[in-house]
């Protein structure tokens, strides 16, 4: 069995617990439990000596969870025992869900994708007269932050105020950051200096692996007299 320590979270960790049950009527000695799966930590691998219809459960192994894992949502492995009967013959079963099946076994791991941008503006005064003048410009800078612990594909800006410019991220890892990918400039009116205020938000939308599209609002927009 694999049980998963807290989050899901790159980092965070499986723990598999091997069960080895004696299934004849003869004690089998030696038994080796291998597991092909990269980055598997058995401290301990081997049992001894098992007595006919006895359970050994004391195996316990550690697997650090990876991107690529989350990203899948689950992790999948088998684990092989093999051991040797009285006359050094070997017996060996592979790992199931069961006694009775050698089917693999799978950890299913939570997906929580989010995202989240933040929208930062400064104006220029193009003229250099220090006054706000129709033609004077906001010059926008976006902040696009993976929140989730999945990774997050097609990551793109929307803004109905503004044209965006920049192309849609490809990838963006799960806890990671990107304030280069877009950009806007916003040319001041004679209805923003009537009102004395510019004031709009973006929206950032990202498609999880899963095929989950998320969206959420720009934080902290600037306003300008």
């Amino acid at each position: 069995t694999g049980v998963v320590a807290g989050a899901v979270e790159v980092g965070s960790s499986i723990t598999y617990t091997f069960a080895v049950t004696n299934t004849g009527n003869a004690v089998i000695d030696n038994i080796v439990i291998t597991d092909p799966m990269i980055g598997l930590i058995l401290p301990v691998s081997t049992i001894v000596s098992l007595a006919p219809g006895a359970t050994n459960n004391s195996i316990v192994g550690t697997y650090v969870i990876k991107q690529t894992d989350i990203d899948a949502g689950a992790v999948t492995n088998s684990a092989l025992a093999v051991g040797k009967d009285a006359l050094g013959n070997p017996v060996q079963d592979r790992s199931g869900t069961t006694l009775d099946t050698d089917d693999p076994t799978i950890t299913d791991l939570v997906l929580n994708p989010s995202v989240s941008t933040t929208k930062e503006g400064r104006y220029v005064d193009t003229n250099n007269d220090g006054i706000v003048n129709v033609g004077d410009q906001i010059r926008y800078k976006f902040v696009v932050n993976n929140t989730g612990n999945t990774s997050l594909s097609n990551v793109m800006i929307t803004d109905a105020k503004v044209a965006i410019v920049g192309a849609a991220i490809p990838m963006l890892a799960s806890n990671t950051s990107n304030s280069t990918a877009f950009s806007a400039v916003y040319n001041i009116t004679q209805a923003d200096i009537d009102a004395g205020v510019v004031y709009n938000l973006a929206t950032v939308e990202g498609t999880s692996p899963t095929g989950q599209k998320v969206t959420n609002t720009s934080t902290d927009p600037t306003s300008y007299p």
